[in-house]
């Protein structure tokens, strides 16, 4: 499909999509917003900082191509251009390029080292300089990665992948079974892995147990937030795990990721941004007309 310039496309046919988002603070979440429209190819990404209240947008960084991936932690952001081309930078500095070798890199994340994957099993770690090409088993495309405890690392992928270790050391683990992956986490003594068709499992003690979640949407995030285990995929929203059972929560459609912050539980959804708290949810709805702007979002009926 040919791009167009953007300029080419009347507002009602520019569609916004939030490829994630992460709380700053109590008021503020940082936000990766990718343009499409149906009738023709548009590639342009932003990446600003939302402050909720009032629903201001500050971009910090405007791209004429197509976002694959974005992680903030600790200040430090990365974002994932496809055609192998990652910019991150520390707070306050300038954004710094590395470029990578075909083939595609699927996405990125920052916590302590910073860590970019894709396809054939390739993954690559900066503590600070250079990236580095691990030496993985891997040959199967990696969707997904996450912390867990004693700073171990989780990463998923295709064909059943699941990689364990930190910079420099990591070990495949043999799972027994075919299902593309997309979304892992680790909590306490156990991981949590989700992936196509709904499919979900526990494994712990390197027992794998699956869980019949009734899902027909690829499980696309799973995330832990104040002691409650939240599971969203790509067909109705988010859930909630409670011992082996889904039980419904938000029924909002394809929701892209979750990320825990110290208020709110974050969710990047279509054109949303919704933030789960205490005092309740909040969310902000995203639009494009003479540019990126925001609204507050109708949340009635959002939480079941």
């Amino acid at each position: 499909m040919v791009n167009r310039p953007i300029e080419d496309f009347r507002p009602e046919e520019i569609a916004v999509s939030v490829a994630n988002a992460f709380e700053l603070d109590a008021d503020r979440v940082a936000v990766a917003c990718q343009l499409s429209a149906e009738a023709g190819s548009i590639n342009r990404y932003y990446i600003l900082e939302l402050t909720v209240p009032g629903v201001r947008l500050d971009v910090t960084r405007q791209a004429n191509f197509y976002l694959k991936g974005y992680s903030r932690a600790n200040g430090v952001e990365m974002c994932l251009e496809v055609g192998n081309v990652l910019y991150s930078r520390a707070a306050g500095a300038e954004w710094e390029q590395a470029k990578f070798e075909p083939p595609f890199l699927q996405d990125c994340l920052v916590d302590g080292p910073r860590f970019v994957f894709g396809a054939e099993g390739r993954l690559f770690a900066s503590t600070g300089g250079d990236y580095v090409r691990q030496e993985t088993e891997a040959t199967s495309r990696l969707m997904a990665m996450g912390k867990g405890p004693d700073d171990l690392f989780y990463v998923v992928g295709e064909r059943g992948t699941l990689l364990r270790g930190r910079t420099g050391a990591w070990t495949r683990v043999d799972l027994g079974m075919g299902v593309h992956l997309r979304s892992v986490c680790a909590i306490e003594e156990k991981v949590l892995i989700g992936g196509e068709n709904g499919y979900l499992a526990i494994l712990a003690s390197d027992e794998l147990i699956e869980i019949d979640t009734g899902l027909t949407g690829d499980i696309l995030s799973i995330c832990w937030h104040k002691g409650v285990t939240y599971v969203a995929d790509s067909s109705f929203g988010i859930s909630i795990l409670e011992g082996t059972a889904l039980r419904p929560y938000a029924e909002i459609g394809y929701v892209y990721r979750l990320n825990s912050g110290t208020h709110f539980l974050t969710c990047a959804t279509d054109e949303f941004v919704y933030q789960f708290g205490a005092d309740g949810l909040r969310g902000v709805e995203f639009y494009f007309e003479d540019g990126l702007k925001g609204i507050e979002a109708d949340t009635e009926g959002v939480i079941d």
